[in-house]
Formats: structure tokens, C-alpha cells, sequence
């Protein structure tokens, strides 16, 4: 009976064996009991060094979605599930497997099928994904690392960012439970750093040990952290953007192979990451610009190629009670009517026409005075796609402009007053100064 399930269970193994398909035979323990020449291939173990290894608590699975009790528990059905594997030389590839109950439910067949190169598709379409929907470089960061890491293990992980301007790396995003001084916002430098060869060369760099060796001095606070093995991947896009790290506290976790996965994926990362850049630049102009826009005290809006508010600074919202919501879609006179002017036609009908400057000085409830600029905004195919609106208040300028006309009206005539007075005076002196001459001459 025993010689029959061996027999039984080489065939199996010739028959995966012909398929290239790692498999092993466990007993109800989880205990190899033998192994095809693919397995011995694919995790470079000998015979040997397979046989006895228990699958449950062993060197080959992350984890087993079973244990001992359930194989001693008969038949049970098959259990298919995914996992990351480790090699001997420590390296890791992510597989499904599958766990085949015999008839006699004595002996089990574990089949394991490398899922490696689909997972490394997966991610290039997760990357993908993530160009097309996201732009925060931290989403990017963190769907990033979740997916990498099913393809390779790491204790921690880092995204720098590299500021030109001032020469160093930016800690952007972190994963790791690790107790470390790499925090988040954190400037690092490019000189004396595995990280800064990395983006005055780009090219990747890889160090499997730190122990025996440490070319960048700052590195050595990298072993003082418990990291063995890193690798760092540049981020380049036209310019350099930062670097990814992967750090690990095993030795030699890290070799050229993970290039393999890596690089392609920091392709995509770095597309994505361009994006994600240019519009943070963007926005923060956008935020400038809208700033710059509500601190104007005159008030101002802007209106669509058809004459309706698309956007009002805060001094028109005051003056007309509207909110940001209820003055789009608006026509200029409505908005001049709540500002106490009533208008017979649309003002910037003129710009419209002409697509040019057009100025008109209006008058408001209770003698108020304003001055109307509308200002073209034309494409580069000449078309007008928008009109910007400028209404200020020049009442309190038009009453001091008319009390200076005043007072130079009254200094004026105060001049000629004194000029006439000194034209009238002038024959009077002589007129009198012949008449004292003609009395004195009259008494002699």
C-alpha cells in the first residue's frame, strides 16, 4: 500500500514535472515528503535541504491559510490561495498556491504556479491607473508601496523629492513601522548619501550589505537604524525629480534582478509624479492668483463669451449680497442693478464687437459716480473666450475733484479780485496826490 501512494505520488510529480510546475507531496503534518525537479529549480534548494521542511511553519510560505489540524482532519477539499515565497537566497516572488487533497486524504499535493510576471503587469496597470486619475503625490506614494510590496518585501520605504533650488532631498512620504529619525519633511543631502549618487548619476544603486560595506558616510545612520540591505531608484521625467528607496533589515535583500520590476515601474512613477507636480504648481498659483483677486478692493468679475459671471472677487459679493454661487450665471446689468446702477443696455457690448478696452463713466443711486472698464480676454486664435469687468467708486474722487475745481475758481478770482484793485487803485494815488498839490497850491 505504501510502495502504491509512493508510486502514486512520483507520478504526480513527473506529471506536474511535464506541465513546469513547481510541486511538493506534504503529509498530514505539512512535512515535505518529496519534490519535483521544477521546485528545486525555482527555490534552488536541493533534494535534500526540501525534504522534512514543514510547509506550515518553514522557510518557503509567508504564511498558510491552514494548519496542522486541518491536515490531520481527513480529505478537507482543495485550498487554493496567494502568497509571497521566499528562495534560498532570500529573494521573494509572490505565487498562488494550491493545496490538493489525495483520495486516501493521507498525503497532500502542493502546487505552486509563479505569479510574478502577472503581478508585475498588475502594478504597471495600477501605475497606470494612478497617472490618469490621481494627482497627489501621496496617493501615488501610498498605492505604490501597497503594490510593490506584494512583489518585494521591505521595512521601509521612501519617497524623496529632489529641490534643485536648494540642492538637497525632501522626506516626502514615508512606510515603515520602523523606530526611525527619517521623518517626514526632513531634508537630507545630496553630497555624502547613496540617495544624492543617485540623482547626480541617475542610475539606480543597491548595497547589500551595510555592515561590511558603507560608501556614503550619512549612510551610516542608515545601519545605526537596523537597515542591512537598500536599494534607490532615480525618478527622472525630463528632470530629475527625488529618488525611491526600499530599506531592509536583512542582508542582501536587495540585487540587480528587483531592476527588473523596479525600473519600469519608476517610469510610470515618474510620469505620475510629473503630473502630480505640475499640478501642485498649479494650484498654488491658482490659490496666488484667487488671493491676489479677492484683495482687489474695486470690484471686479468675469464674464463667459456669452455675457454670464463665471467668477466674482469678494468686494462685488459684499456689494451685491450674492454668494460665490449665486452670482454665476448672472448678466452685467443684473449685477450693476445691485450695485445701485441701472443701466439701459449691456455694458461691454462694445468689447464684445470690437474685442477691445472699452471705458463708460456711470452714475449710481444717490449721485454716486463709478467708472466701468471691460477688458477682452482673446485666445490664440483671436477668439474672445471671456470678459474681465472693472466698476470702481469715484464718488469721494469726483466730490474732492469739484471742491479743488472750487477752491482754484475762488483763488482765481481772489487773483483777479486783487488785480483790479491794484489796476484801480493805481490812477486813484495819482489822482490824489495831484489834488493835495492843487489844494496846497491853492492856499499860497
Amino acid at each position: 500500500m505504501l510502495k502504491d501512494r509512493k508510486d502514486k505520488a512520483n507520478f504526480l510529480l513527473k506529471a506536474f514535472d511535464c506541465l513546469f510546475m513547481p510541486a511538493f507531496i506534504i503529509d498530514n503534518n505539512g512535512d515535505i515528503a518529496s519534490v519535483n525537479s521544477t521546485a528545486v529549480n525555482l527555490f534552488h534548494y536541493c533534494i535534500e535541504e526540501f525534504i522534512g521542511v514543514n510547509l506550515i511553519t518553514g522557510k518557503i510560505f509567508n504564511s498558510m491559510p491552514f494548519d496542522s489540524e486541518y491536515l490531520r482532519g481527513g480529505a478537507g477539499g482543495d485550498i487554493h490561495f496567494e502568497s509571497l515565497c521566499r528562495r534560498k537566497d532570500g529573494e521573494s516572488f509572490f505565487a498562488k498556491v494550491s493545496v490538493i487533497s489525495s483520495y486516501e486524504g493521507n498525503h497532500r499535493v502542493v502546487v505552486i504556479q509563479d505569479l510574478s510576471a502577472r503581478k508585475h503587469s498588475e502594478l504597471i496597470n495600477e501605475l497606470s491607473w494612478i497617472i490618469n486619475s490621481s494627482l497627489s503625490i501621496g496617493t501615488i506614494f501610498r498605492i505604490m508601496a501597497s503594490e510593490i510590496k506584494k512583489l518585494l518585501h521591505y521595512d521601509r520605504a521612501s519617497l524623496l523629492l529632489y529641490d534643485e533650488k536648494d540642492h538637497n532631498l525632501l522626506i516626502f512620504a514615508l512606510d515603515t513601522e520602523l523606530d526611525t529619525n527619517l521623518k517626514r519633511g526632513v531634508r537630507a543631502p545630496i553630497e555624502g548619501t547613496s540617495a544624492g549618487w543617485v540623482v547626480k548619476n541617475n542610475k539606480p544603486w543597491i548595497n547589500c550589505d551595510l555592515e561590511a560595506r558603507t560608501v556614503f558616510p550619512h549612510d551610516k545612520k542608515l545601519y545605526d537604524e537596523g537597515i542591512r540591505s537598500t536599494i534607490s531608484i532615480p525618478l527622472f521625467k525630463d528632470r530629475m525629480l527625488g529618488v525611491f528607496n526600499l530599506d531592509s533589515t536583512e542582508k542582501a535583500k536587495y540585487s540587480e534582478k528587483n531592476l527588473d520590476v523596479l525600473l519600469p515601474v519608476a517610469k510610470h512613477i515618474s510620469i505620475a509624479l510629473e503630473n502630480a507636480l505640475l499640478f501642485e504648481e498649479i494650484t498654488k498659483e491658482k490659490r496666488e492668483w484667487e488671493k491676489t483677486f479677492d484683495a482687489i478692493t474695486d470690484m471686479v468679475w468675469i464674464e463667459d463669451k456669452n455675457q454670464r459671471v463665471i467668477r466674482a472677487n469678494r468686494t462685488l459679493l459684499t456689494k451685491t449680497a450674492f454668494s460665490s454661487e449665486e452670482i454665476k450665471g448672472q448678466c452685467c446689468l443684473e449685477v450693476l442693478e445691485k450695485v445701485g446702477i441701472n443701466a439701459l443696455k449691456c455694458l461691454c457690448s462694445d468689447t464684445v464687437f470690437t474685442k477691445r478696452t472699452s471705458f463708460k463713466e456711470l452714475k449710481g443711486a444717490g449721485g454716486s459716480i463709478f467708472h466701468f472698464w471691460a477688458y477682452p480676454l482673446i485666445d490664440e486664435d483671436g477668439n474672445l473666450y471671456a470678459i474681465v469687468h472693472y466698476l470702481k467708486d469715484v464718488t469721494s474722487q469726483k466730490l474732492l475733484e469739484q471742491h479743488l475745481i472750487r477752491s482754484d475758481k475762488l483763488a482765481s478770482l481772489g487773483t483777479l479780485t486783487a488785480g483790479i484793485a491794484h489796476e484801480i487803485n493805481n490812477p486813484l494815488g495819482i489822482i490824489a496826490g495831484y489834488s493835495e498839490a492843487l489844494l496846497d497850491r491853492a492856499k499860497d
